[in-house]
């Protein structure tokens, strides 16, 4: 058996490590090379034409054999990683779903990315450069992943490395932890880049636009479907985790169930704010001598 050599290759978005079998020989064909040169004494001329017809039959059955082996598996791996990683952009909201996680890239503006070390109050655009450098973005990175949450019809835009949602703050973003107050919805891009970058991400009727040179960095107030910062490419980069769904659930939940407290506390608010009316009109009226069950007038 050949020896064994660990090769790593590297790919896009990728690093593939498999074993190649290097042109090291083997001990059957050591026996037969070893067979030849001592079967008989040789002449020094017979010596040198042996010497090399056994390295021609190395070159031909056995390095020639490894690296067709070695091409054909780095071939493989190619195709394997472009399969893997050619994403189609998404076109339509209902082709996301709650277990796969997206990156979003403007046209020429770069992504749309949780930057913490730019600022935790908001989205941030990658090659922005009001506070600093632009931002090296790795699609491996939960802070650049998003997610598009469903809950019953509607949709909300969700960080994975922020663990919050995404909405309208003024002409800006925010992100809040149990607070989906705006749902998002998928535009058709209509400008000249349409095929790569389809969608425009709107809550409601504000846009969402990447800008590189503002510090506000993702602007909700510039409405545009052919803008270079408005155009997105959606494209899945990453399954979510059990776990993840779960956050993203138990936070979900956390919101309805405070939002119908609320709305509850509301309802009370106003029948006890009605009975304290009541009762104060009737002390007033007993004050004043005024039976307000005989004199409904009052």
């Amino acid at each position: 058996m050949g020896g064994f050599s660990n090769i790593v290759v590297f790919l896009p978005n990728q690093i593939i490590s498999f074993v190649i079998l290097m042109p090291r020989v083997s001990h059957q064909e050591m026996t037969k090379i070893q067979s030849l040169r001592h079967s008989r004494e040789e002449t020094p001329l017979e010596q040198e034409y042996n010497f090399n017809s056994i390295y021609i039959y190395l070159l031909k059955n056995v390095v020639m054999r490894k690296i067709f082996q070695f091409f054909s598996l780095l071939v493989l791996s190619c195709f394997g990683a472009l399969g893997v990683s050619a994403q189609e952009p998404i076109t339509a909201i209902d082709r996301t779903d709650n277990a796969s996680a997206y990156t979003i890239k403007s046209y020429d503006r770069g992504y749309m990315v949780y930057a913490p070390t730019k600022t935790t109050a908001g989205a941030w655009c990658s090659e922005n450069t009001t506070k600093g450098s632009t931002i090296t973005v790795d699609p491996a990175d939960p802070n650049n992943q998003w997610m598009f949450y469903k809950i019953g019809e509607s949709y909300y835009l969700y960080n994975v490395g922020a663990e919050k949602f995404l909405y309208k703050d003024g002409k800006g973003t925010k992100l809040a932890e149990y607070d989906p107050a705006y749902t998002v919805q998928l535009l058709a891009s209509t400008g000249p880049n349409a095929t790569s970058h389809p969608t425009v991400i709107a809550f409601g009727d504000n846009q969402i636009n990447l800008s590189k040179d503002q510090s506000t960095a993702v602007f909700t107030n510039w409405n545009s479907t052919s803008d270079n910062g408005n155009t997105m490419q959606i494209v899945k980069v990453a399954d979510v985790s059990d776990d993840v769904q779960a956050l993203v659930a138990a936070q979900v939940a956390d919101y309805e169930m405070r939002k119908e407290y609320n709305e509850r506390f509301a309802e009370y608010q106003q029948v006890y704010d009605e009975a304290l009316a009541l009762l104060q009109n009737g002390y007033q009226a007993e004050k004043t001598g005024v039976n307000l069950f005989t004199d409904p007038s009052q």
